[in-house]
């Protein structure tokens, strides 16, 4: 924890004297040097969210993304939450993706924000055997530092005074949130 608060208060000042280039390799060190000839994709008007889904989907290539967002540039949800509930939404997908054989391998993600609500849906394909349950443990070997994904995601829920709904039906496996302003 003490190297990501050290690294990003490294990047802020570098960003804070507008050292951009600096700031840019910096950033490439830290996460890997991104393909500057990787086109981004525009998902939305929202800037966290379209960070998001561009390195999910550049990183993932054998998965198909299904995106459908329609949110403005400046959703009422703080953008550390948003950057928190997509990630751990889509990664939970993605790793479960990963460690099964499916002849297509897809996400649906649903982003709409409606007056003073924002939905998000995901969907993912699940073996027939799947059967959820809210113990359920990691599948990673380092049980200490992982299989926190739905309490976070849970959390933030509960700050907008939202609610989480959990389906499985159809091989597929859907979290839906609803969030209030």
């Amino acid at each position: 924890k003490h190297d990501i608060k050290n690294n990003l208060l490294t990047l802020s000042y570098l960003l804070n004297n507008e050292d951009q280039v600096e700031a840019n390799k910096y950033l490439g060190q830290l996460v890997g040097k991104l393909n500057e000839n990787d086109s981004h994709l525009q998902f939305s008007e929202h800037p966290i969210i379209n960070a998001i889904f561009n390195e999910k989907v550049r990183n993932n290539k054998h998965i198909q993304f299904q995106i459908k967002c329609n949110c403005s540039r400046k959703i009422f949800i703080d953008d550390l939450h948003c950057n928190i509930l997509i990630t751990n939404l889509v990664d939970n997908a993605i790793e479960y993706l990963n460690s099964h054989e499916f002849l297509e391998k897809y996400i649906h993600c649903v982003i709409v924000e409606h007056k003073e609500f924002l939905v998000i849906s995901i969907a993912n394909p699940i073996a027939s055997s799947f059967q959820y349950n809210q113990s359920m443990p990691t599948s990673k070997e380092d049980k200490i530092n992982h299989g926190y994904g739905l309490s976070i995601i849970r959390s933030v829920v509960d700050l907008y005074d939202g609610n989480m709904t959990l389906e499985q039906k159809n091989n597929m496996f859907c979290i839906n949130i609803l969030l209030k302003r």
